[in-house]
């Protein structure tokens, strides 16, 4: 299962789970949607197997947050980290 972080929009994050199926969330509190789909889906953190952020182009603070999160959840999981240029 992985959780697809997408921050190059202006204002704008869009969080994708993907588990068979794709479920995605768009607003402005990236943690708040991590929370929701994890929630919505009854998963933990833990579940994940791969947390993946998109690297642009777009807005270059809003990549960098991006970057920041998946970085630090995946981290906090002992996982490695997982750029792409695009979703794959």
């Amino acid at each position: 299962m992985k959780l697809l972080i997408d921050t190059t929009q202006v204002r704008k994050a869009i969080v994708t789970l993907e588990n068979g199926e794709k479920v995605t969330k768009e607003g402005s509190d990236l943690l708040v949607l991590i929370a929701q789909v994890l929630e919505e889906n009854d998963l933990k953190l833990a579940d994940l197997e791969e947390i993946q952020v998109k690297q642009g182009p777009g807005s270059y603070t809003g990549i960098r947050i991006g970057t920041a999160v998946a970085n630090a959840l995946n981290f906090s999981l002992g996982k490695e980290k997982v750029i792409l240029p695009k979703y794959e």
